[in-house]
């Protein structure tokens, strides 16, 4: 600031030589901290080449004009950019978001990636076939909620 004072009264100084002698009067500018992020593990968003090979969902809300809410599930291609489908409801339960996954790969093949920006949400695969095992996480999910 005392720089820009000066450069604006007409004075001709450079910048290294006023931050010498403001430290020489001992004098302090307050340094500003930054705001850290939490350290969360981020994965490289690579640019994909063949269409259906990875998918992007989100969730959109909107308000129609009587104030009932909206819910659009918006799934897109990451390749191609194209959107794959909008399911859109007042509601959505896990089935139906099940529903639509799997109507989906039905008519467009399984992708390799499903990506998702829900905060909290850990996606646990259990094995093919071993359904009592996504039983068993329910209950064990349930015992310590309560």
């Amino acid at each position: 600031m005392i720089y820009l004072t000066l450069r604006h009264q007409g004075e001709l100084v450079n910048y290294p030589h006023v931050e010498r002698l403001y430290g020489l009067e001992k004098r302090q500018v307050r340094q500003r901290r930054r705001n850290k992020l939490a350290r969360v593990e981020r994965h490289p968003l690579y640019r994909l080449i063949a269409a259906n090979k990875a998918r992007s969902m989100n969730f959109v809300f909107d308000r129609v004009a009587t104030g009932r809410a909206l819910k659009c599930l918006t799934i897109v291609d990451d390749a191609t950019h194209k959107v794959v489908d909008v399911a859109i409801n007042r509601s959505m339960s896990g089935r139906q978001l099940t529903r639509v996954l799997d109507r989906i790969c039905a008519e467009r093949g399984h992708p390799g990636v499903i990506r998702a920006d829900q905060q909290g949400v850990t996606i646990r695969h259990i094995e093919p076939g071993k359904l009592n095992q996504k039983c068993l996480h329910r209950i064990v999910s349930r015992a310590t909620k309560r």
